[in-house]
């Protein structure tokens, strides 16, 4: 596949899904960015691209994950 050829917004959202998927394996914040990084760089060797606008999308999703886990986590804590 020539990288020249791929459209980066085509394949966001496929992108924003495997680093999501990737990142919530990671066991503290410190592993997080490293794995996200590192899964970022696979990418960008393999594709040939990887805007940092991605990247940014694909935090604040993994964020938004983690605030809703934590507000489930709290519910289920709380006696009915």
């Amino acid at each position: 596949m020539d990288p020249s050829n791929i459209d980066p917004t085509l394949d966001f959202d496929w992108k924003a899904e495997l680093l999501e998927e990737h990142a919530a394996k990671a066991t503290s914040e410190e592993q997080l960015t490293e794995r996200t990084w590192r899964f970022a760089n696979h990418l960008i060797e393999t594709h040939g691209h990887y805007p940092s606008w991605a990247y940014e999308e694909a935090e604040y999703r993994i964020a938004r994950l983690r605030m809703l886990l934590r507000h489930l986590e709290s519910r289920r804590q709380t006696p009915h």
